[in-house]
């Protein structure tokens, strides 16, 4: 009985290699894993373009707000590198208690809205107050 056993054995190891049916297991089993990070890797570096790019405009519009804060007299429009657009806004601030300072000065609202130009839609806009002499 056990040369019945052994040659069994014997026969199973004379098969070498893999099935038709597991090759193609394996190949479909490869295709997801790569199908899967092809898109997380996509996903993250759409992402960190936007990041990339918000951060960006966020520092251009810190940096002209700041420029005008300075040197009132600055434009209230413009381009940037041939990349960025900007534009300031100001408005008086309405509504605030009365003081006896309000015949001197006034509080302005000051607004800048910083865009790529090659994608108008994705704005920044960054906004403080200052205080004006009349």
């Amino acid at each position: 009985m056990d040369d019945g056993r052994i040659e069994i054995l014997s026969l199973r190891h004379k098969e070498k290699g893999f099935s038709l049916l597991e090759t193609l297991v394996a190949f479909a089993l490869a295709t997801m894993v790569l199908a899967i990070f092809y898109k997380t890797t996509g996903v993250t570096l759409t992402q960190s373009h936007k990041a990339l790019s918000e951060h960006q405009r966020l520092q251009l519009a810190e940096s002209i707000l700041d420029e005008y804060l300075i040197v009132p007299d600055t434009a209230l429009k413009g381009r940037f590198d041939g990349r960025w657009e900007w534009q300031i806004s100001t408005s008086i601030v309405e509504g605030l208690p009365q003081t006896k300072y309000d015949r001197l000065v006034r509080i302005e609202e000051v607004s800048i809205t910083v865009s790529e130009v090659s994608a108008p839609s994705q704005k920044t806009t960054l906004s403080t107050e200052r205080i004006v002499r009349k």
